[in-house]
C-alpha cells in the first residue's frame, strides 16, 4: 500500500481496524507521498465505527420485527400537484404486505396506489388516505377490498402521516368478518325460532283456557 503512494504519487485513504485481546480499534488511515518517503496520519475512529455498528444491528433488529408482523405494512410517499396530494407510490413494504398485494416487489416499488389496489380510486378509502396526508388525522377503520373478484377482503386498516407521505398498516379479519356473519345468521335464525316457539305456547295456552271455557 505505501510502495504504491511512494511509487504513483497517489495519496492513499482507507480504515484500518485492530483487534487483539478484547481490545478492538479503528483508525482512519492517509498516506501521502513526502520527499523519498511516506507521511502517514491515523486518526481513532472506533466511536464512529460502533455508532454504525450498533445502527446497523438496530435497522437490522427493526426490519426483522417489520417483516415477522401479521399485519401488512407500507410506507407511501404522496404524489402531489400544486401542494394537493393526488396519489401514493410505494416507498417501503413488508414480506406479508407484498404477499397481500400479489405482486413482486420490485413491480409494487414506484407504482401508484391507485394501480396497485384494485377499486381504490372509486372507494371512500382513498380520500380518506388523502385526507390523512393532507390533515395530519389518525385513520383506523375496516375496508372491503376486492383483492379477489370472487371472494372480497375484509381488512382492519390504519394510517398516519409521515413526513413525505404515509404509514398504512392492513390486516386480514375475513375470517373473522365471516364468522360474525355467521353469527349474525344464527342469532337471526335463534331469534325467529324464538318468536316462533312463543307463538306456538301463547296459542297452546289459549287453546287450553277455550277448553276450560268449553267445558260444563
Amino acid at each position: 500500500m505505501y510502495t504504491k503512494v511512494i511509487e504513483t504519487g497517489q495519496p492513499a485513504h482507507f480504515e484500518q481496524h485492530f483487534q487483539e485481546d478484547g481490545f478492538e480499534q479503528w483508525f482512519e488511515v492517509i498516506a501521502v507521498k513526502f520527499e523519498d518517503g511516506v507521511s502517514v496520519s491515523f486518526s481513532d475512529i472506533t466511536a464512529r465505527k460502533v455508532a454504525e455498528t450498533d445502527l446497523k444491528t438496530f435497522h437490522e433488529r427493526l426490519r426483522s420485527a417489520f417483516n415477522s408482523s401479521q399485519s401488512g405494512f407500507f410506507i407511501y410517499d404522496a404524489v402531489l400537484e400544486q401542494d394537493q396530494c393526488k396519489d401514493f407510490t410505494l416507498v417501503d413494504a413488508n414480506e406479508l404486505g407484498i404477499y397481500l398485494m400479489d405482486l413482486s416487489k420490485e413491480e409494487l416499488l414506484d407504482l401508484p396506489m391507485s394501480a396497485s389496489i384494485p377499486g381504490i380510486l372509486g372507494h371512500s378509502l382513498f380520500a380518506q388516505l388523502i385526507d390523512v396526508y393532507q390533515t395530519g388525522h389518525f385513520l383506523d377503520t375496516e375496508v372491503c377490498l376486492n383483492y379477489d373478484q370472487n371472494k372480497p377482503q375484509w381488512f382492519h386498516l390504519s394510517a398516519v402521516k409521515l413526513e413525505k407521505g404515509i404509514f398504512l398498516s392492513m390486516r386480514d379479519i375475513t375470517e373473522s368478518k365471516e364468522r360474525e356473519e355467521l353469527l349474525l345468521i344464527a342469532l337471526g335464525n335463534e331469534k325467529q325460532l324464538n318468536d316462533r316457539l312463543a307463538q306456538r305456547e301463547e296459542e297452546l295456552t289459549q287453546s287450553e283456557e277455550e277448553l276450560l271455557f268449553a267445558a260444563p
